[in-house]
């Protein structure tokens, strides 16, 4: 009875461990075809507002105004007032501060963890950290933090190589990172879009 009982709790924590172990892989293949989708918006409404940005000889956007902003979040596809003003220039003010004191220094100012603050370093120097889904660091990061950590990643595989020049990859992280941590994930992509409007600023003073 007694070896029965034993092997009856040694299968049991086979099964446990095996289901554990498919589960994982499911949960990331998940979180990054979701993030993919992010990835995707961000490279899809940089284009539109790049678009009618040469298309009408528009000024660059500085969204001055709640209005300004209302109408390219119409132009991408979003709701009027779904991001603010205010989260604008504080993302705005944060991107300012990684290029003025040093992207080291920026997410000094933040809670993210060290695997994170590295993996942001490494994003802002226009590289992606190669299987970076399949590193420890990675597995141990809260839901959230993996979200953005690999959102900054594939944005570095999927821009444009114009846009991943040390100073525009140092705005799309920047403003990808302060976003999420304003308001978690879905505030990075916000934050992501106003990097790679902070890009077409780089762009266009270079001329």
């Amino acid at each position: 009875m007694k070896k029965y009982i034993l092997y009856s709790i040694v299968c049991l924590l086979f099964v446990s461990f095996s289901c554990s172990n498919d589960a994982e892989p499911d949960e990331i293949q998940e979180l990054s075809f979701k993030v993919q989708k992010g990835v995707d918006f961000i490279l899809r409404s940089a284009e539109t507002i790049r678009k009618d940005v040469e298309g009408n000889r528009n000024p660059l956007p500085n969204f001055s105004s709640q209005t300004e902003l209302d109408n390219y979040l119409v132009l991408v596809g979003e709701q009027p007032g779904s991001v603010s003003l205010s989260f604008f220039n504080q993302v705005l003010g944060g991107i300012g501060m990684a290029k003025s004191e040093g992207m080291q220094y920026f997410l000094n100012q933040s809670n993210y963890s060290e695997f994170a603050k590295s993996t942001f370093l490494t994003n802002s120097d226009g590289a992606s950290v190669p299987d970076l889904t399949q590193l420890a660091g990675f597995l141990n990061l809260t839901i959230s933090e993996k979200e953005t950590v690999l959102l900054t990643n594939l944005l570095m595989n999927d821009l444009p190589a114009e846009l991943r020049g040390q100073g525009c990859a140092v705005a799309v992280i920047a403003g990808t990172s302060i976003g999420g941590a304003i308001c978690g994930p879905p505030c990075s992509i916000g934050g992501a879009v106003v990097g790679v409007v902070v890009c077409f600023w780089i762009k266009e003073s270079k001329k």
